[in-house]
């Protein structure tokens, strides 16, 4: 099996001086409204029932969000599921998105759909990387070669 091996290697570039300023994590969170009806009349249960674990999400600002300025939508490839909910999304999400931050997000469990409990959730992990973590694993590493193993 081969192994690529890394090292910072860009002339001029240092590191950040305290990366645990950062403010890079991964969290888990559910998704809010997924008993509702998207603006085009589809059920967002009717998506949710052909997702699964794994799949990835996007996460879309609303700033302009009638109801909610720090409001941020799940999408798929087939529609909207729902949004995050306000709390976490008030609880610097939708700040470090306006920030820059990469946020990743993949669904982490489909709950539900069963007998008793027919209603499905979604359930997301959600990865935030800072532009300055960003701007460290861009900038600073390289493959310098592979080895056999």
């Amino acid at each position: 099996m081969a192994r690529a091996a890394y090292r910072v290697s860009q002339p001029g570039w240092n590191p950040p001086k305290d990366p645990g300023k950062t403010n890079s994590k991964i969290f888990y969170t559910k998704v809010a409204g997924v008993t509702k009806k998207n603006p085009d009349g589809e059920r967002r249960q009717s998506i949710i029932r052909d997702l699964s674990s794994g799949d990835p999400v996007n996460l879309i600002r609303e700033p302009d969000n009638r109801y909610d300025s720090n409001a941020i939508r799940v999408d798929t490839a087939f529609g909207q599921i729902g949004y995050i909910p306000a709390d976490t999304a008030a609880n610097d999400l939708a700040a470090q998105m306006d920030r820059g931050y990469k946020v990743s997000a993949e669904i982490s469990e489909i709950t539900g759909g069963e007998p008793g409990k027919p209603t499905r959730g979604v359930n997301l992990m959600i990865a935030i990387v800072s532009p300055v973590t960003r701007r460290f694993l861009c900038r600073g590493l390289s493959v310098i070669g592979a080895e056999k193993r």
